[in-house]
């Protein structure tokens, strides 16, 4: 074989050579920013807004995104986010103020949230959860949002598939929209600050057990006392398109239920469904606040959900169970005593407890709570109280509620705290004022509605079981009483 023909062919295999290796870094290439996108193993998340009313940020709005991202996939390190928008404001940035575990707790504590895969084998897909919260600095909106509203969204790749959708992207998302006081001629500007988004105050739940059933909700509040509608709605992998959807399973149905529609109470957002299945389910839950019939705002929250089956207690076939609940008047109280009455609100095992009082009543009764199940090692399981409510006195901040008189719940002794094994007595007490006429009064109405979820869970393993006596205290005007003139002159 000549030189000529030598060089021809080894020209010919150093092109292979190099063609190849350019194959292998665009193969590499792609393999590593696929991974990047699906590193974060997303769980969902959320955005609100808050509003000044008052002091140097009086007119401006701070934003808030909170990402869940799923324990033993690869963390998820970056400092700093950006909510789009089509408002005045357009990109807003957002900075990372906490990363918080929010996995069940159970009697043997809480599964430590691990930063990277393989860390502990077995991890993936278990329901383990962590919040990472983004704020916004102080911001002024000029303008007047349009009929259709202003959209904030945040979107990150990695949505898992699941048993109930095929996966995809995450595209969060809250709306804001324009709100005309009764006689006024137009809309207000938002830099006016007029509204706060609902808010959510629950964690959302990333494991339940099957074999009895489960209800929960997210308790979204509105700090204005606005009224709040929940529903369903579709997850979006982005704007306008949502997840492509497993047979069987819908926005309005995303869970297993045995074969029955999924409920949703709307005033309230308690879920209640009954799972016979183990598996992971996506689901989103709208919530839209309305002022003067007016809706102003929208907020979703686009979460995971696990089921699990094996929560049987130890040596039986029994599943755990949640506590038993019931609401009686307070033994050896004075004043007005109100014990509000029992009511289904048509959507699965969701009940609630109402009350109508006027300026001037006391609202007092005792919650009571019992689980007689023992853990593995038979000890008694303990009973944790809890409730989120803007009108509930905070503790923390003495003398604060969104509009005093606060409600107070206090744990019954020999309890000494919100937790206590065995069973657990509250009392609620409320004092109604006038200042509980809130702002509605102007859209003529001249009542409000306030709702107390009062929830009481266990301490079981893998997800404590959970019981929630919703209360709703309606506040309507007293009515003047006739003046007794039969003696007069």
């Amino acid at each position: 074989m000549n030189s000529q023909v030598l060089e021809i062919l080894f020209t010919f295999v150093k092109s292979i050579q190099i063609l190849i290796m350019k194959k292998l870094l665009i193969l590499s290439f792609f393999l590593f920013f696929v991974s990047d996108l699906s590193a974060t193993h997303a769980l969902g998340g959320e955005i609100t807004w808050q509003c000044a009313k008052t002091g140097p940020n009086a007119g401006k709005v701070k934003f808030r995104l909170i990402f869940y991202r799923e324990c033993c996939g690869i963390g998820y390190n970056v400092p700093n986010n950006t909510i789009s928008s089509n408002s005045p404001a357009g990109s807003i940035s957002v900075t990372r103020l906490s990363v918080t575990n929010v996995s069940p707790i159970c009697y043997s504590g809480q599964p430590a949230c691990p930063q990277g895969p393989g860390t502990t084998p077995g991890c993936s897909g278990t329901g383990l959860m962590e919040e990472h919260l983004y704020e916004s600095a102080w911001i002024n909106l000029n303008g007047t949002p349009p009929p259709a509203g202003w959209t904030f969204s945040f979107t990150v790749f990695a949505r898992p598939t699941q048993d109930n959708n095929s996966g995809g992207a995450y595209y969060l998302r809250a709306k804001m929209y324009p709100y005309t006081p009764p006689g006024a001629g137009a809309p207000l500007t938002m830099n006016t600050c007029y509204d706060s988004s609902p808010q959510f105050a629950e964690k959302p739940k990333s494991i339940i057990c099957t074999g009895y059933p489960y209800t929960f909700s997210h308790n979204a509040y509105e700090p204005e006392f606005d009224s709040v509608n929940y529903a369903f709605d579709d997850p979006l992998v982005s704007a306008g398109t949502s997840v492509s959807w497993t047979n069987g399973y819908s926005a309005n149905n995303p869970f297993p239920n045995q074969g029955n529609p999924v409920g949703l109470t709307p005033s309230s957002g308690l879920i209640t469904i009954s799972p016979n299945i183990a598996g992971a389910w996506t689901s989103c839950v709208k919530v839209e606040s309305y002022r003067c019939g007016q809706r102003i705002s929208e907020i979703f929250r686009d979460v995971a959900l696990v089921t699990k089956t094996g929560c049987e207690l130890t040596g039986t076939a029994s599943p755990n169970l949640p506590p038993t609940l019931s609401l009686d008047s307070v033994p050896g109280s004075t004043g007005v005593v109100i014990v509000p009455t029992k009511q289904y609100s048509g959507f699965g095992t969701d009940t609630v407890w109402q009350a109508t009082v006027n300026p001037g009543d006391f609202v007092n009764f005792r919650l009571t709570a019992t689980d007689n199940q023992l853990t593995p090692a038979f000890n008694v399981q303990n009973v944790n109280f809890s409730a989120n409510s803007s009108q509930i006195h905070n503790s923390a901040i003495s003398g604060t509620c969104a509009e005093p008189p606060c409600a107070f719940v206090t744990p019954v002794s020999p309890a000494t705290s919100f937790t206590n094994p065995l069973s657990l007595n509250i009392d609620f007490s409320w004092q109604i004022d006038c200042n509980h006429l809130s702002s509605q009064g102007s859209c003529g109405t001249g009542a409000n509605t306030y709702y107390f979820p009062l929830k009481m869970q266990d301490d079981a393993c893998p997800a404590p079981a959970i019981s929630v006596a919703t209360l709703r205290i309606d506040v309507v005007p007293s009515v003047p009483t006739a003046p007794d003139l039969s003696n007069s002159c």
